[in-house]
């Protein structure tokens, strides 16, 4: 799966393409060009590819770049959160335990969490420091969790279904959307993101790594809203940063 920038040009990359051979077919009824339609073709076809290409190649450069900036942090003892998101912390006690799926999930604070209540936990994440960590704690807790290692930015590679899927702090709609359809008839997605706003707050300073509003809201269209919330908040170290957060029902 390519992420929301990459989606967005591959989206305007199929316009150009439908626009230039709605236009090729006017052009060679009129007889305004001479060269033959298949050669046209095929050489807009080889332009797209390289397009497509170039746009792969850019996407697998920032995924690395991410694997490397995390891996240094949590190698390094930089980012060593141990408790669950506060909305996690809320909403989980509240479900009852099944199967559960932690998306970008770092060190693993949530799925221990998750673990912890009785949940059976898959957690996926690109970075090996930080699902070492993970796994370190998970045997020292003893608790049982699936940890896998993945880039998601690169497609999801599981085929399941879930009783509670969640995903904290990673930007990526259009892998959120996915995710809804993976989710058990009652199943939840809880999310957290940060949110897109004027103003020196904690957080990501590369709008990369926030959402506008009601984009999250969005990307859950066709999951019931349980709640819904955006603004601004203290977040775990005291400081206050804008986020968006959701809680939604798979009611079919």
């Amino acid at each position: 799966m390519q992420s929301a920038e990459g989606l967005h040009e591959l989206c305007s990359l199929d316009r150009q393409i439908e626009s230039f051979n709605n236009c090729l077919g006017v052009c060679f009824q009129v007889g305004c060009i001479h060269l033959p339609k298949s050669q046209s073709l095929k050489l807009y076809t080889i332009a797209a590819l390289s397009k497509i290409e170039c746009l792969s190649r850019k996407e697998r450069s920032m995924s690395q770049e991410d694997k490397q900036k995390w891996d240094q942090r949590y190698a390094t003892d930089d980012y060593r959160k141990t408790n669950p998101v506060d909305l996690l912390h809320e909403w989980g006690p509240r479900l009852k335990a099944g199967r559960a799926l932690d998306v970008a999930c770092g060190a693993g604070r949530n799925a221990l969490y998750l673990a912890e209540l009785g949940f059976a936990v898959d957690a996926i994440d690109i970075s090996t420091a930080g699902l070492n960590i993970g796994r370190q704690l998970a045997a020292e807790q003893q608790l049982s969790i699936n940890w896998i290692e993945q880039d998601l930015d690169g497609g999801l590679v599981i085929d399941e279904s879930y009783d509670l899927i969640v995903v904290f702090w990673f930007v990526n709609m259009p892998l959120i959307t996915e995710l809804c359809r993976h989710l058990k008839p009652g199943g939840y997605l809880i999310s957290s993101q940060h949110l897109a706003v004027e103003g020196d707050l904690s957080g990501p300073r590369s709008s990369r790594f926030r959402i506008q509003p009601d984009e999250l809201r969005s990307a859950v269209d066709g999951l019931d809203i349980v709640y819904y919330h955006e603004g601004i908040q203290q977040d775990d170290d005291g400081g206050t940063l804008a986020s968006a957060a959701v809680v939604a029902k798979n009611a079919d």
